[in-house]
């Protein structure tokens, strides 16, 4: 798909992967960087049959309760549509800590590795849900 850098530090690069899309997020998430993420998450969602979107985290800087937004805005996002399944990989240091302090950690599933994530996405059973969220934490 592509990538975009903004003069705010946040740099997504979008992939599709066939089964599911790849948001590679680096830079804040913050008051500034927070409505153009949502609006890169909302693009994809509104493009894509299913979604299945994987998050790979591991080069966010930070994160504030803005940035948090942008997971509670996901997450009411799929709640809406039942065969949703995000993905988070590479939650760590502040982001953990902020998704943990909001307790929006639980609400997503997480895997060790964008190879995992991938793979636990394509093919899901249906109504995995919970289950499936359960097994990709284990996995990481």
């Amino acid at each position: 798909m592509g990538e975009a850098e903004h003069h705010y530090s946040l740099k997504v690069r979008i992939a599709d992967h066939g089964h599911c899309t790849v948001l590679t997020v680096s830079g804040r998430l913050d008051r500034v960087s927070a409505p153009v993420m949502t609006a890169y998450v909302d693009a994809v969602w509104d493009g894509t049959p299913g979604p299945h979107l994987v998050l790979d985290l591991r080069r966010v800087t930070g994160c504030d309760y803005y940035g948090a937004g942008v997971f509670a805005h996901m997450v009411y996002r799929a709640e809406q549509r039942p065969q949703a399944a995000i993905v988070l990989v590479g939650i760590g240091g502040r982001v953990q800590r902020m998704l943990s302090r909001t307790g929006l950690v639980q609400k997503f599933a997480h895997a060790a590795s964008l190879k995992q994530a991938c793979a636990a996405l394509a093919a899901p059973p249906v109504g995995a849900g919970a289950a499936e969220r359960q097994h990709l934490n284990r996995l990481s």
